[in-house]
């Protein structure tokens, strides 16, 4: 072969890469809408326009790359084109094969995969179904086959048909629009993380193998935005975010419960042993829940997640906004009201700021025919809050009684107390003693935003149970109560049966079984790793679609 037909051979080679390159663009195209679903735009039309020239340029960008690095050298070193052909069909395959599944993938857990991803997903698949991993096996490498069988027709028509591409005018512009573009998508990008506009900024890690670029320092040093500006912007942006809420997220569509009997909650901060064996001995009539409550190491927290149902990460905003819990004007509406008091030694600092002004000092709750009372006591006050529960049951034998307390005794006062991951359910437990109320026999674990709830259920039914204002779980609810995922800030908590997941905020994973010793490895369960997150989350940011 002389000089001039090996440069031709890889002039022809280079060529069909290109177009070869080219026709794999359209299909990544293709995968590539499927992230759309997930894709939230929060309605504005620029969030719209950047979704669709990323989409372009990304997926026109990821083929490319892919040819530059794994095909281009073998076009330059071994032009022949059976092997190339080959060659590129087997690395399109897997190439596409791995966008698809992450795609689907995607679909379902909202995070890109990675390899502790794929096994757990075979995990999972076993559990929704017998044999469901292999199931997922075959169905993965029939979907290869499938693509690599159309790798193989696009190599052959690419091939044969060259000439008659090379004289397609009418392609040749598509090049410029996916360079166009992966440009505009970047310069977007640029201005939307410059100016914090998060309906841009929010999708970045939508799309994988996806790197916007940012160039703050850039834009300040040429004038094009304030610096200043820029930090206060940003401050805003940060106490927007705390504060940006759907509570409740839809409204309360309640029908009244008839003939419901009255119910007192007696809340402590703290009970010691001795105390709770004090209350049961004064009232024998007390039933100890035979599982776990979790109570809340910062009691202040504590009382926010008991009074108004949800995590603890929205106790600063509803503070800043003195928010009242979305439950109390549906229950008056519906003639049962709540009333809210505190014994004589009770802190009410304590409390939710919308709630101080709510809470009664030193004056004995109004024993209702009807209705909720709730009284938060000190423990110094355990003898008045026993005769208060006596005189209540003298007037009303059938009153549901709930006696709790919110922050576990073994922890110390100092609110930055750590918990110790390795007995985070024993040392987050606290007591819970119920008369006249049915708790599901198997219920193992439940926490504080599940009491109230509880109660809320015999005076009125909603449309959505309490999902619209809660994320409790009602005790009389057939559950065991696992999983349940919990927030002590910066730290979140996710129990499963076998198992306790510690979460920190720099992502960091430690996963304790039930003895509490470090499982070496172990990750949580995905399904339930996105599901307890999206539940913490539930009040402050829209839902992926699903």
């Amino acid at each position: 072969m002389t000089i001039h037909q090996h440069r031709d051979k890889i002039a022809r080679s280079i060529s069909w890469g290109h177009w070869f390159t080219f026709a794999n663009i359209f299909l990544a195209l293709l995968i590539g809408s499927l992230y759309f679903n997930s894709a939230s735009t929060t309605g504005s039309t620029l969030a719209r326009v950047y979704l669709v020239v990323s989409w372009l340029g990304h997926f026109a960008f990821l083929p490319f790359m892919f040819f530059i690095i794994l095909l281009f050298p073998f076009c330059l070193a071994f032009p022949y084109s059976r092997f190339l052909r080959g060659l590129g069909a087997l690395i399109a395959s897997f190439t596409l094969f791995a966008l698809l599944l992450d795609a689907v993938f995607f679909q379902y857990y909202q995070f890109h995969l990675n390899s502790y991803a794929i096994a757990q997903l075979a995990t999972d698949a076993e559990e929704w179904l017998s044999g469901g991993s292999f199931i997922l096996l075959i169905a993965a490498i029939l979907s290869f086959l499938g693509i690599f069988a159309v790798q193989i027709l696009i190599t052959n028509v690419t091939w044969k048909k060259l000439d008659k591409l090379r004289q397609m005018r009418t392609l040749r512009v598509m090049p410029a629009v996916f360079v166009l573009s992966f440009f505009l998508s970047h310069s977007i990008h640029i201005w939307a993380d410059a100016t914090l506009f998060k309906p841009i900024t929010q999708q970045d890690d939508l799309f994988p193998l996806s790197y916007p670029s940012t160039a703050k320092s850039l834009m300040t040093r040429h004038g094009w935005i304030d610096m200043a500006s820029l930090n206060r912007q940003h401050s805003e942006a940060v106490a927007n975010a705390t504060t940006r809420l759907r509570y409740p997220l839809n409204p309360l569509l309640c029908a009244r419960q008839s003939h419901a009997n009255p119910t007192l909650f007696v809340v402590f901060e703290r009970l010691t042993a001795a105390q709770t064996q004090s209350l049961q001995t004064a009232l024998p009539q007390l039933q100890s829940f035979n599982g776990t409550l979790l109570g809340h190491p910062q009691a202040t927290a504590g009382f926010f997640q008991f009074s108004y149902g949800i995590p603890d990460r929205y106790l600063e905003v509803f503070n800043q906004q003195a928010i009242t819990p979305a439950y109390l004007a549906t229950l008056n509406d519906l003639d049962y009201p709540l009333q809210w008091s505190a014994s004589s030694h009770f802190n009410n600092q304590a409390l939710p700021f919308a709630l101080r002004a709510l809470t009664l000092n030193n004056t004995p709750p109004t024993i209702h025919a009807n209705g909720v009372s709730v009284v938060f006591a000190n423990a110094n006050d355990l003898n008045e809050t026993i005769e208060h529960m006596k005189a209540v049951l003298a007037i009303q034998p059938k009153t549901a009684i709930f006696v709790t307390a919110v922050a576990p005794q073994t922890l110390p006062l100092d609110k930055r107390a750590q918990v110790d991951a390795s007995t985070v359910a024993e040392r987050l437990a606290v007591p819970l003693l119920t008369v006249n109320v049915t708790i599901y026999p198997k219920r193992q674990l439940a926490q504080l935003n599940d009491l109230l709830p509880t109660a809320l259920s015999m005076y009125m039914s909603c449309a959505d149970d309490n999902r619209s204002f809660s994320n409790g779980m009602h005790l009389n609810s057939p559950s065991q109560g696992y999983p349940r995922v919990t927030s002590i800030n910066p730290n979140i908590y996710l129990f499963e049966s076998d198992k306790t997941s510690v979460l920190n905020a720099n992502g960091d994973v430690v996963v304790y079984d039930n003895d509490g010793q470090i499982i070496d490895g172990a990750q949580p369960t995905t399904t339930v790793l996105i599901q307890g997150l999206n539940e913490l989350q539930r009040f402050s940011a829209p839902q992926r679609k699903r």
